[in-house]
């Protein structure tokens, strides 16, 4: 099922609460006739990667405390390399999909 053009998950553009997909409450609010759930793939994937900048660039001095030592993490170059690489791919695919996306008629 194709969505508004904002992702190709399926029935994503239904999900009223979009930052309860990570945490997969999301599914709390369908109801399935089977056992499967949404896993909405492109926007956990976003996220992710949202997610993983931000805890290698500017929170990785935010860390967990044990015994009064904080354990940060340990960032190098090819860190920040890796990030811009996986988010150049993402707005690749983005900058492709929005060739395929038509604006709907207004009228």
């Amino acid at each position: 099922m194709e969505s508004r053009g904002d992702s190709t998950d399926a029935y994503v553009e239904n999900v009223k609460a979009p930052n309860k997909i990570p945490q997969g409450s999301a599914n709390d609010k369908f109801e399935f006739e089977n056992d499967k759930r949404f896993n909405f793939p492109r926007y956990n994937l976003v996220y992710q990667l949202y997610s993983f900048t931000c805890d290698l660039g500017a929170h990785s001095t935010e860390a967990p405390k044990i015994d009064g030592k904080l354990y940060p993490e340990k960032t190098e170059l090819k860190d920040a390399q890796l990030c811009l690489r996986m988010t150049e791919d993402v707005l690749i695919w983005v900058k492709e999909r929005l060739k395929t996306y038509e604006e709907p008629l207004l009228f």
